[in-house]
């Protein structure tokens, strides 16, 4: 359940902090992660996983997406995997949504991605007609976006250190930070893959 649900080197990393902090054991961690479901049952957290169920059994729809996908990643390369979990998403998401006069305010389902191919693969549709509304957005615009809802603080100085401590945020390529080229800002987000 755990491994389907995030990369490898995810759950490794999840496993040793665990033996490192705690000591757990192998089977141990992965049996407490076999019961998944019931530990969000337990805070409360129903699955509701018609809609999986529905994308998966579409093949035809994940097929169509997986050509517009591979029309927009160009050169960049994903394991099959990893470009069918991303278009999964996207249809699910697309699903949940419904239709509708939908904004970015009243949407109320996105997908959130540190992948920079995601968002323009998100603004095309196989007939090349205009996507009002993407079914995802990078983390870096959704914080930017979302930081105007938050409490401000008193304490600016720990706010830019957290900011800067945060891994959607990154010094550019060659350490420095700076005007990059035509830019006007000090750094840029990463671009992660």
């Amino acid at each position: 359940m755990l491994a389907t649900a995030s990369d490898e080197k995810s759950v490794v990393t999840a496993f040793w902090a665990s033996y490192r902090d705690r000591g757990v054991k192998p089977k141990d961690f992965f049996d407490f992660y076999e019961q998944f479901d019931a530990l969000l049952e337990g805070h409360g957290i129903k699955v509701v996983d018609e809609g999986v169920i529905a994308v998966e059994r579409n093949r035809e729809a994940i097929d169509q997406e997986l050509v517009l996908l591979d029309r927009q990643m160009g050169r960049k390369w994903k394991e099959d995997v990893v470009k069918e979990h991303d278009v999964k998403h996207r249809l699910l998401i697309e699903r949940l949504r419904g239709v509708g006069h939908l904004t970015f305010s009243n949407a109320r389902y996105w997908f959130l991605t540190r992948d920079g191919k995601l968002p323009p693969y998100a603004m095309t549709t196989m007939e090349g007609s205009k996507v009002e509304l993407p079914f995802c957005v990078a983390t870096s615009a959704w914080l930017q976006t979302m930081r105007a809802f938050t409490p401000r603080t008193d304490d600016l100085d720990r706010t830019i250190v957290d900011l800067l401590a945060s891994p959607f945020v990154t010094v550019p390529a060659g350490g420095r930070l700076g005007r990059s080229r035509g830019s006007s800002c000090a750094g840029r987000p990463s671009r992660a893959g």
